[in-house]
Formats: structure tokens, sequence, C-alpha cells
């Protein structure tokens, strides 16, 4: 009796059934109720790191960069999100520091592709890309110096794509002032 209680919840009438053809259509597939589904523990999913998908992303979108630009930096910035999940999630601060180095050569190179079409998008993602260097210039296997060097060239990149110039020259001297100009 369960068993019939069971098929009858789990079949709906298709539409255009006609009760002269049940067979037609048939009434269920299996003939059990199927059995409750293990679901996973909540939290991070085994096997999946962050740095190996971004680095895999990166790695896509550098072989992309000169045959299909538009998809190379979409791809560069979907790597800069993990690299960013990934800087969240470290356990230590160089591998943060190296992190967020990885997220700021990512959005460097979405600023590169996308310097042509849209000027002033890329001259927002090289600032956030100067960000995300001078961020990472301590506790990373980089050297603070170049670090610190790379940040300045993105702001310098960006003052010259129409970015806030009071903004970016602070940036800029601070660079300089870390840096020992």
């Amino acid at each position: 009796m369960a068993e019939a209680k069971t098929l009858e919840a789990g079949w709906r009438k298709p539409a255009g059934f006609c009760q002269s053809s049940p067979q037609r259509y048939g009434k269920e597939r299996h003939s059990r109720a199927a059995a409750p589904r293990k679901r996973a523990p909540l939290g991070k999913a085994p096997g999946k790191n962050p740095v190996k998908e971004a680095e895999g992303l990166m790695s896509c979108a550098l072989r992309l960069r000169n045959r299909e630009p538009v998809r190379a930096a979409r791809t560069a910035e979907r790597a800069f999100g993990f690299y960013l999940v990934a800087a969240k999630t470290a356990f230590s601060e160089k591998n943060r520091a190296d992190c967020f180095v990885g997220a700021g050569n990512a959005l460097s190179l979405a600023a590169s592709l996308c310097e042509k079409s849209d000027s002033r998008r890329a001259g927002r993602l090289r600032l956030e890309a100067g960000d995300h260097f001078h961020a990472g210039a301590r506790h990373g296997t980089m050297p603070e110096e170049n670090a610190i060097k790379l940040a300045r060239e993105q702001y310098e990149l960006a003052l010259r794509l129409g970015g806030i110039v009071r903004v970016l020259e602070r940036k800029i001297a601070m660079c300089d002032r870390a840096s020992g100009f």
C-alpha cells in the first residue's frame, strides 16, 4: 500500500493526457521510492585549490591574448577572482602576499588587453592592480622593492590613461617613499 502511494505521488498527468491511452505515457519509470541522497559536508570542497585554478586560468589567458583578446581579458579577470579567494583563505602571510601579487598580475594582463577598446576601464584596472601589488609587497616571495616598482608602474599607466590625478600622484609618491628613490 505504501508503495502504491509513493508511485501515485510521484506521477503527474502530462499535458494532453488522455484516459483512454495510459500505456502511451506510462505510470512511473521506477518501481521504488528514491533513497535519500548523501550530501557532502559544507565548507571547502576537497581537491579545489583556488591558486591552482587561478594559475591555470592565467596560462589560458596568456595563450589566448594574441588570438582572442576579449576572451583572454575575461579569463584573466576570472583568475583575479580566484586569487582573491585564495588570499582570503590563505593560512600564512607569505601565501596571502603571493596571492595579492598574482591578483595584480591578472588585473595588469586584463588591463593591457582592454586598453585599446576601453581606456577608462583599463585605467581603473591598472589602479586596482597597483593596489594589489602594493598590498602584496611585504612578506611575499617577491622582493618588496620589485613589488613596489610594479605598483608604481601600474599607477603611472593609470595616470596616463586618465585616472584621478590627485589620488594617483599621492600613490606614486607613496611608492617612491617606500622604495627610497
